[in-house]
C-alpha cells in the first residue's frame, strides 16, 4: 500500500516538492509505477501549459516574420490528436525504463524516478519550444543577413 508520504499535501508542501520527491526505501515495482502514475496528470498539465505558450510564441515569431497568411494555421489540429497519446506513451516509458534499471541494478538510486521525471519534463520543454527557438533564429538571421 502507498504510504501517505507519497500522497501531495498543500497544507504542508509545494506541488513541485512532492513531483521530485524520492521514495525513502526502496520500492517494489507497484510502488515505482505508482509513484509515476501519480504524477501523470500533473505531468500533462505542465506540458499543456507549455504546449500553450510555445503555440503562443510560435504564432507571434510567424506574425512577426509575415509567414502567417490568413487562414493558415500555425500548426496542423490534428497534431494536437497524435501528440497527446504520444507524449503519454512516452511518459509510460519513463517508469518502464526505471523499473528496467532496478531489476538488473538492484543497487539503481532511490532518486531515479524524480531523475527521469525531471529529464522527461526537460525534454518535453525542448521538443515544444523548439519550433520556436528556430524561428527566433531565422529572424535573427534575416536582420542581419538579409
Amino acid at each position: 500500500m502507498p504510504n501517505a508520504a507519497d500522497e501531495p499535501d498543500p497544507n504542508s508542501e509545494v506541488v513541485i516538492t512532492w513531483l521530485f520527491r524520492a521514495p525513502k526505501t526502496i520500492p517494489s515495482w507497484w510502488e515505482v509505477v505508482l509513484w509515476w502514475e501519480l504524477r501523470r496528470i500533473p505531468y500533462n498539465v505542465i506540458v499543456a501549459i507549455l504546449g500553450i505558450i510555445g503555440w503562443l510564441s510560435l504564432f507571434w515569431l510567424l506574425n512577426l516574420a509575415n509567414e502567417l497568411k490568413p487562414g493558415d494555421d500555425v500548426m496542423e489540429p490534428v497534431l494536437i490528436i497524435v501528440l497527446v497519446p504520444l507524449i503519454n506513451i512516452l511518459y509510460t516509458f519513463g517508469w518502464m525504463f526505471e523499473l528496467f534499471c532496478r531489476l538488473f541494478d538492484k543497487k539503481t538510486e532511490l532518486n531515479a524516478g524524480p531523475i527521469l521525471f525531471g529529464m522527461g519534463v526537460a525534454f518535453s520543454a525542448c521538443v515544444i519550444f523548439f519550433p520556436s527557438v528556430l524561428w527566433c533564429l531565422t529572424l535573427i538571421h534575416r536582420a542581419f543577413f538579409g
